[in-house]
């Protein structure tokens, strides 16, 4: 006749079985934390003419994982600093860009330099006269990112601090490996 398991025996199996399971499901969320957009945001703004004559001004993002990238949505904006009593107070105007949602942007891919990796952000307005040369305003680029394995997003910022430092008279150059102007 077969014995029967003690209660202080289910017990520790119940007890052991819940730890191992908890154990290997926050091991589990640790590896897909790691597994977030590796994206690149450059440093720099082109300042370019578009086809219709207009000045436009691109940013350049760049995706260093292997994965895709999807769901990008970016915003740009110009911050204005004013001190009043207790501190400073920063208003944000939201400036357009050409497309601010993208559906997809692949991976780095070694086996070509084909640039499957990039995208470049446009806003045609003009930042020249927008940002201007005031000390206290700065543009901020920020993007959101969702990797497309483990569905987990993350937020990039860039902040441009001033105009002559940043905007650039030229284009990005061509590749999957690259944020120079030129």
């Amino acid at each position: 006749m077969p014995a029967f398991p003690t209660l202080a025996e289910i017990g520790l199996s119940l007890v052991v079985g819940v730890l191992g399971s908890l154990v290997a499901s926050l091991c589990w969320i640790a590896v897909l934390l790691r597994i977030r957009p590796k994206l690149e945001i450059s440093k720099v703004i082109a300042r370019s003419t578009s086809i219709d004559g207009r000045p436009e001004f691109v940013i350049k993002v760049l995706n260093w994982s292997k994965r895709g990238a999807i769901n990008i949505r970016a915003e740009l904006f110009l911050i204005n600093e004013s001190n009043v009593s207790g501190g400073a107070i920063a208003e944000h105007t939201r400036l357009p860009l050409k497309f601010d949602c993208v559906f997809y942007l692949g991976g780095i891919d070694p086996s070509t330099e084909r640039e499957v990796n990039g995208w470049r952000f446009v806003s045609y307005d003009d930042l020249d006269k927008t940002w201007g040369d005031k000390l206290e305003r700065r543009l901020r680029f920020r993007l959101v990112a969702t990797d497309e394995v483990s569905g987990f997003s993350r937020t990039f910022t860039q902040d441009f601090y001033t105009r002559k430092d940043t905007i650039k008279d030229s284009d990005f150059r061509y590749g999957q490996r690259t944020l120079e102007v030129g």
